[in-house]
């Protein structure tokens, strides 16, 4: 597994042989550091062979709006570049809940798997 990003509320890694981006949130993010977050997973995307992500929101804190519609708003663009699912293990916090679902009801709840553990979301993943 590579290390894409490993900051104090932020770990980013690329698994290549499951094709998959792993997000860990942890904490309070600002709207910036989020979004360069986002933004470093879209470039991810763009130049590997990805088609899942895992996104743990455990214990992220709550989320700026504007960070859930810029998350939101990638959504076409990694679609494009390959992702067919992307699973979220939900947050402790029920702000932190109310912004996954934010950024879930703004795009293709098809794609988007909500669930309790980490094991759940990888099970729902490795169906693909």
């Amino acid at each position: 597994m590579q290390v894409v990003l490993d900051k104090q509320n932020v770990n980013i890694c690329y698994d290549k042989s499951r094709k998959r981006l792993y997000q860990t949130w942890k904490g309070y993010l600002t709207v910036d550091e989020f979004v360069a977050a986002i933004d470093l997973s879209v470039e991810y995307f763009r130049q590997y062979d990805i088609n899942t992500i895992l996104s743990d929101t455990t214990d992220q804190a709550v989320l700026a709006k504007e960070g859930a519609e810029h998350a939101a708003s990638v959504m076409p663009e990694l679609i494009k570049n390959g992702l067919k699912r992307a699973a979220f293990v939900l947050p402790k916090s029920f702000f932190a809940k109310l912004a996954v679902e934010e950024f879930t009801n703004r795009t293709d709840p098809q794609l988007i798997g909500h669930f309790a553990s980490r094991e759940e979301a990888e099970d729902w993943l490795n169906k693909l």
